[in-house]
């Protein structure tokens, strides 16, 4: 009886022991074998560079969360639900495809513009960080939106309702009285897009300029070529920013609670 009462957590901590902790010790030794060469003022402005990237990104797609979830409140007008849908349906589709998509539309959209209208916008498309943040939001939208607006749905219309009979306007009732309800809901979808650009890789591998590297890029490349205990050092980076971020999730979670 009494090796079966440690059996049933050991079943349980198998997928944490093989799929986390054993991969970790390892990428721990790998990375103190090559630590005196890796960690460098690349690995630093690579690091800062995904950081940069993500934070970005989930600033710009909590923003475009927050017009799908309220535009379609202030006006009643059918298609802008229809529209709400459509553009949240990025999450479902792999990012190769929406990569390859992009890349083959925006030849198209270049070509009309120059033979239309004479204007030349090749340099904002083709390897371009509007391009790649562009499909990061499309990749996205839906992460920060389900919870979003779950939590808009909770706090109800009557706070909002009262404020209209008062005579403010939607804006000064947004920022003054949903706004500040929000906060938590903000801070974690910020955080889990962020999450989910840091770890993004085959969109960045079709989409990212020529000279800008993340942290999954770097790994991807170390392992490609075969130096895979070289990849140790970026791949510990990503996992220690993205337990970071999963950490603040919870403390975020744990205060709305």
């Amino acid at each position: 009886m009494g090796y079966k009462k440690w059996l049933i957590p050991l079943i349980c901590a198998t997928p944490f022991l093989f799929g986390f902790l054993f991969p970790l010790l390892q990428l721990v030794k790998w990375a103190y074998v090559n630590f005196s060469t890796q960690l460098n003022i690349e690995h630093v402005f690579i690091s800062l560079q995904s950081l940069l990237i993500a934070g970005i990104t989930a600033v710009v797609t909590i923003f475009f969360t927050l017009c799908l979830v309220y535009f379609p409140k202030w006006n009643r007008l059918r298609i802008i639900k229809h529209l709400v849908k459509f553009t949240t349906v990025g999450y479902i589709i792999p990012g190769a495809v929406i990569g390859i998509t992009l890349v083959a539309s925006s030849s198209y959209f270049v070509s009309i513009m120059y033979n239309f209208f004479g204007i030349e916008i090749g340099y904002l498309v083709y390897s371009s960080i509007y391009i790649l943040i562009f499909a990061y939001i499309f990749r996205f939208l839906a992460v920060a939106y389900n919870p979003i607006e779950a939590h808009s749905l909770r706090i109800g219309s009557n706070l909002s309702e009262s404020s209209y009979m008062l005579g403010k306007s939607k804006l000064h009732t947004f920022f003054n009285i949903q706004f500040p309800l929000l906060k938590s809901s903000l801070m974690s979808g910020f955080l889990i897009v962020f999450i989910d650009v840091m770890k993004e890789l085959p969109l960045t591998l079709l989409l990212k300029p020529y000279n800008v590297q993340t942290l999954a890029i770097k790994a991807y490349e170390f392992a490609d070529d075969e130096r895979v205990s070289e990849a140790a050092i970026p791949s510990l980076t990503l996992i220690g920013l993205v337990c970071l971020a999963m950490y603040l999730i919870s403390m975020f979670r744990d205060e709305k609670e």
